[in-house]
């Protein structure tokens, strides 16, 4: 049981423990738009619509995108640097926190789940640290240098260029 329980959390990493935690925090969150009539967004519903959904076209694009630059039976196995991993460590985090998320505030009329993002960060920072960890412990200075190169979550614009670099 443990050996299936390490496999899942290997293909999975920070995923199980970041979306347990954000269902946790945005299920209050909706009802509360939904029966209480607080935090609704006054928009029009075809543009909520339309808005709403490219978020979670997004989302989708995203998501296959990373499944397919580092498939189930790759992760813990090989350091993928590649598609949307070329910019940033973790792209399907990204998509849950900021495309799945907002889109279904936006498409649901209600601004509360899209003010909670501070608190979804914080939770999801929290989740890949230990993820994080384990890669650097694998991959060792590979990991190392590859976080020095992509951001976390949004890419790094600016790169420090380091001082006994040569010109």
């Amino acid at each position: 049981m443990e050996k299936i329980i390490d496999g899942f959390l290997r293909i999975t990493g920070a995923g199980t423990p970041g979306i347990l935690l954000t269902v946790l925090l945005e299920i209050p969150l909706f009802f509360i738009s939904f029966n209480l009539a607080w935090g609704k967004i006054n928009i029009n519903s075809e543009v909520a619509l339309v808005t709403g959904l490219l978020f979670l076209l997004s989302f989708l694009i995203l998501t296959l995108w990373s499944l397919m630059a580092l498939p189930f039976e790759k992760r813990g196995r090989v350091l993928v640097k590649n598609g949307p991993y070329r910019w940033i460590r973790h792209p399907s985090y990204f998509a849950k926190i900021f495309l799945l998320l907002p889109g279904l505030a936006i498409i649901f009329h209600t601004w509360l789940p899209i003010a909670s993002l501070p608190l979804v960060m914080i939770i999801w920072t929290r989740a890949v640290e230990k993820e994080e960890k384990e890669l650097a412990a694998t991959f060792e200075e590979e990991y190392l240098k590859y976080q020095q190169t992509t951001g976390k979550f949004f890419p790094k614009v600016f790169k420090l260029k380091r001082t006994d670099e040569k010109s």
